[in-house]
């Protein structure tokens, strides 16, 4: 049976013994595991609740979190996808439309590159700690799975018609 490890929030089918096949931790003993924490998964159009992702607290702030990757799936070697997303808003910063047509002999064009993105509600004191990271970027639904705080899981699916994060 599929089931979310409560260590790694990978969804797997556990070995016999009930370890992670992800991570190696027993996904039967929580034991060390933030009860708080959960994931949920968030799509374009997805309602979003006034609480804070990370803490669970009132907020409003909201942050647009972008996933993005070669439309082959090829990053140019040793680049990660953000380095050469990066880099291409960079350089056509700096150096205009040269810059641009420099960059995408290089790395290939923006058109190349599949990019979706989604909003999230984050408190200024959480963003402290940096933009939230997705677990998951799923390119034919458009969603993003993140770890949660589990008051936002819960007022996120009173808002959301499924469980998939898509409003429907």
């Amino acid at each position: 049976m599929l089931t979310e490890c409560p260590h790694c929030f990978t969804v797997v089918h556990p070995r016999a013994d009930g370890s992670c096949p992800a991570c190696q931790l027993n996904t039967r003993d929580a034991q060390g595991v933030n009860p708080d924490r959960t994931t949920v998964t968030i799509g374009e159009q997805s309602q979003l609740p006034d609480l804070c992702c990370e803490c669970g607290l009132p907020a409003r702030r909201t942050v647009r979190v972008r996933a993005s990757k070669p439309v082959d799936g090829d990053v140019p070697a040793g680049r990660t996808q953000s380095q050469v997303a990066s880099t291409h808003s960079i350089v056509s910063l700096l150096l205009g439309p040269l810059g641009a047509l420099v960059d995408k002999l290089v790395n290939g064009s923006p058109s190349d590159w599949n990019n979706f993105w989604v909003s999230i509600v984050q408190c200024d004191e959480c963003a402290t700690r940096g933009a939230p990271t997705p677990l998951r970027a799923d390119y034919e639904h458009f969603t993003m799975r993140f770890i949660v705080h589990r008051n936002f899981q819960r007022q996120f699916e009173k808002l959301n018609d499924s469980s998939d994060g898509r409003a429907g």
